[in-house]
């Protein structure tokens, strides 16, 4: 058989000693750390539903793991009949998986018309599938079972709870004979067990807890991670029946409202970063403004003193063009009184120019003349030479030839005439009258030169 845990449930009436099996049950002595809480009279000690673990050892050594579940008990006084269901229910939390055996607990005795109606409530909550998980424990029985088993013969009311529950019965005496009871309690245990094969009752119920442990994980596990540990425990100690689920409730809400004022905070600290974020651009802007204002009023200024500077400036040059302009019309003025002497001197040029030119016509015709004198001249010696020649010869008793131009000749046959009638005469005339012709030749080539050199001069004067 497999060893997985098996949960035990113990429900029955206020005073019928449900707790105290209870620990019998779960090997743990009444009034030990962890142990049920047992009460004494009609108050219930056990407000909501508990749960010890212990194990069972079965033939063979087999261990089997259990959860025991101790529940309110009906008939509590102090309670009214829908809050003791309400406290009966909270035993769902602490065995979402299901049930594998129902005690159900109750006091010898007569059956009062409460404690059939706890019967009938337990039978109703679990419906008709727990009648085979459901065991009878009749406590505070001091004599032999033989006695019980034909007494409930006797009673119709004890003969319909037996035959209704059919997971079995037992006898026990919780104060007396602990041992004995927490024998029988383990082998109807075990007798339920086996005689379901391990399977567990469920129902509704128990798919609502598994459901609600499961939303209820969830909304823990969304928490963060500081504010988990203490719902996450009362949620772990539902399932030992130690806290309830408005415990758990309002251990979840509370840190919710804890993570929703941390989410505020942030958002208002977000927001009032932002702010001053803005704050910080707005007063970045403003000082990029007032940096941009100062240069423009630094350019504003440089440009002033530029204006300031260019103002002197240019009254110093007004001041400089009007003295130039001054100066200037001074000078316009002494070239006006140049410009009209040039004018005057003009004028005298051009009549000493008419006058220059005047005497180069002059000069040149002087040079013509001078020139034509030279010619004569020379043509007057060449003649005399021809004529000197002829005379010669015919003073030898010869004849001479010659050669020379028409007028070399014309003026030779003149000069012949002479020269023979200075020969006749003996005199030497041809000789002199060849030098003085030379000489005049010379003087009239002197004119020319001089005519000549006076034209130049003439001629650049008149070029200037």
């Amino acid at each position: 058989m497999a060893c997985t845990r098996f949960t035990i449930l113990m429900c029955g009436s206020t005073g019928a000693g449900k707790s105290t099996a209870g620990n019998i049950a779960g090997n743990i002595a009444c009034g030990q750390p962890g142990a049920f809480k047992v009460g004494h009279g009609t108050d219930s000690e056990t407000k909501r539903s508990e749960a010890i673990d212990f194990n069972i050892v079965g033939p063979g050594g087999i261990v089997y793991p259990c959860r025991l579940i101790d529940t309110i008990g009906f008939g509590d006084s102090e309670l009214k009949p829908e809050k003791q269901f309400e406290g009966f229910s909270t035993f769902i939390d602490l065995a979402p998986g299901g049930l594998n055996v129902i005690c159900y607990v109750q006091k010898w005795g007569r059956l009062k018309s409460d404690e059939q109606e706890a019967m009938h409530l337990v039978a109703e909550a679990f419906g008709a599938g727990q009648r085979t998980h459901t065991a009878v424990v009749i406590t505070h029985c001091t004599k032999e079972d033989g006695f019980y088993e034909e007494e409930i013969k006797k009673s119709s009311a004890w003969s319909r709870v037996i035959d209704y529950f059919q997971g079995g019965r037992i006898y026990i005496d919780s104060q007396e004979q602990p041992e004995v009871a927490r024998t029988k309690l383990h082998q109807l245990m075990l007798h339920i067990i086996q005689k379901n094969n391990s399977k567990k009752l469920n129902n509704a119920g128990f798919e609502e807890a598994v459901q609600y442990r499961w939303q209820r994980q969830q909304l823990v596990n969304a928490l963060p991670a500081d504010l988990r540990t203490g719902p996450q425990t009362i949620l772990d100690e539902l399932q030992q029946g130690k806290k309830s689920r408005s415990e758990l409730e309002a251990s979840i809400i509370q840190q919710q409202l804890v993570e929703a004022r941390r989410q505020e905070q942030a958002r208002n600290l977000k927001k009032a970063c932002e702010d001053l974020q803005d704050q910080i651009g707005q007063t970045a802007n403003a000082n990029q403004r007032a940096e941009e204002a100062n240069e423009k009023k630094d350019e504003a200024e440089k440009r002033a003193n530029a204006e300031a500077t260019r103002s002197v400036e240019l009254r110093t040059t007004n001041q400089g063009l009007e003295d130039e302009l001054s100066r200037a019309k001074k000078q316009s003025e002494s070239t006006s009184a140049e410009n009209r002497r040039l004018a005057a001197e003009v004028a005298k040029g051009n009549a000493d120019k008419e006058s220059l030119e005047q005497t180069v016509r002059a000069l040149e015709a002087q040079v013509k003349k001078s020139e034509q004198t030279a010619k004569d001249a020379e043509a007057s010696v060449n003649g005399w030479a021809i004529a000197s020649a002829v005379a010669t010869g015919i003073a030898a008793g010869g004849v001479a030839f010659c050669t020379a131009g028409a007028s070399e000749v014309a003026r030779g046959a003149l000069a012949l005439k002479t020269v023979v009638a200075a020969v006749g005469a003996g005199a030497p005339v041809v000789l002199g009258v060849r030098k003085g012709g030379e000489e005049k030749i010379q003087k009239a080539k002197n004119e020319v030169e001089k005519s000549q050199k006076l034209l130049d001069d003439a001629k650049k004067k008149l070029g200037q």
